[in-house]
């Protein structure tokens, strides 16, 4: 996986980090990746996986937004979108939430 996970990201088709917490630095939590970038246009779409045991504590909106400002900031995107599955109402919130926050900027 991580061979793959080096590629991906040498190809800049792919790159993923880990989600971690500042108590639990040795912990893995989640993942969160930035994929299918479309360079043409400086567009990618950002995916997120979390550990159930951490779902509603802030660690998802957290790390989606660190994503999103790197994503701008850094490398440039200027244009970021995320599929979401229809019955995954949490991860919508923490979209909506991520956006209301942009606006207020």
């Amino acid at each position: 996986m991580i061979g793959h996970s080096e590629r991906d990201c040498l190809k800049k088709s792919r790159a993923k980090w880990g989600i971690f917490a500042n108590a639990e630095p040795d912990q893995l939590l989640g993942i969160i990746e930035a994929f299918e970038f479309n360079q043409k246009v400086n567009a990618v779409t950002i995916g997120y996986f979390l550990a159930e045991s951490q779902w509603g504590k802030g660690r998802t909106t957290e790390a989606v937004g660190i994503l999103i400002d790197f994503l701008l900031m850094d490398v440039d995107v200027n244009h970021i979108q995320a599929e979401v599955m229809p019955p995954n109402t949490p991860s919508k919130k923490v979209l909506l939430k991520i956006t209301l926050s942009m606006k207020e900027r």
